[in-house]
């Protein structure tokens, strides 16, 4: 089964979300916020190394399945 890549726009609560993804099988690709240190922070707690991004319109280019906002 293919693995579901989803981006998370907005890490204040998002970030939270990281760990269900992956325990569910999916991947988190991408990170997006403004906050750089909210980003290295999350992507620390991942087992691969998403691209962060702290414009939106470029982070809705990444090829990613889905998009978590929150």
């Amino acid at each position: 089964m293919k693995k579901i890549r989803l981006g998370i726009f907005g890490l204040g609560r998002g970030a939270g979300f990281a760990d269900p993804i992956t325990a569910n099988g999916g991947e988190v690709v991408a990170l997006c916020d403004r906050d750089t240190d909210k980003m290295k922070e999350a992507a620390e707690d991942l087992e691969n190394t998403p691209a962060m991004y702290t414009d939106f319109d470029e982070f809705i280019k990444h090829d990613m399945d889905a998009v978590f906002l929150y």
